[in-house]
């Protein structure tokens, strides 16, 4: 299984499977996505405080908490193909603050393995490339 990031309107390789971490799916990326997983995104307290103050690291804090410390990827992981590569994706650009890049850090970490972001910049075919070497297993 390979693992990568990316943002709704970003070119990502139809072979990869776009799973969508965030709370609500708007209507217009509904065919982007192959997969709703509500388990990783914020909740709306998380949301909410920091859109009132503004502070990453509390919200990070609070993420890894509240989410990601009760989410069980194991199982997430189970319910594909382990040749698979998965695209976890959000609203937010490669550039912007968001919880999908604490999200790719947890995995690393968890894992051992280098999650990718895939930007409005890459080139799928050379971004492959790279994603191949980063294959782990869980079966």
């Amino acid at each position: 299984m390979r693992i990568c990031t990316s943002f709704y309107n970003a070119d990502i390789p139809k072979e990869f499977i776009k799973v969508s971490i965030s709370t609500v799916v708007y209507p217009q990326f509904e065919k982007v996505v192959d997969y709703h997983e509500k388990g990783l995104a914020p909740s709306y307290s998380i949301f909410k405080e920091y859109r009132d103050v503004q502070d990453e690291k509390l919200y990070a804090n609070r993420f890894k908490d509240e989410v990601l410390n009760n989410f069980d990827f194991i199982e997430f992981f189970k319910r594909f193909d382990k040749d698979s590569t998965l695209c976890l994706m959000c609203y937010e650009t490669p550039y912007e603050f968001c919880h999908r890049h604490i999200v790719s850090e947890h995995i690393s970490m968890l894992f051992g393995i280098k999650v990718h972001e895939i930007g409005f910049d890459d080139k799928p075919n050379g971004f492959y490339k790279y994603i191949k070497e980063d294959k782990f297993n869980l079966f």
